[in-house]
């Protein structure tokens, strides 16, 4: 689990795969802690946390 390495959608470097996070603001692709500091990032996570699903 520790070598795995995926690519940040944003910013395209590779990271440890534990420590990357989804983007709802783009299909939940993989987005690195650095990039995941946008407003678009942080108000499409907010709005998909308080989501109401059917």
């Amino acid at each position: 689990m520790w070598t795995d390495r995926v690519r940040c959608h944003v910013c395209h470097k590779s990271y440890v795969a534990v420590e990357m996070d989804r983007d709802p603001s783009h299909g939940h692709d993989a987005i690195c802690a650095a990039c995941a500091t946008s407003s678009a990032f942080l108000d499409a996570a907010a709005h998909e946390s308080t989501a109401v699903r059917a």
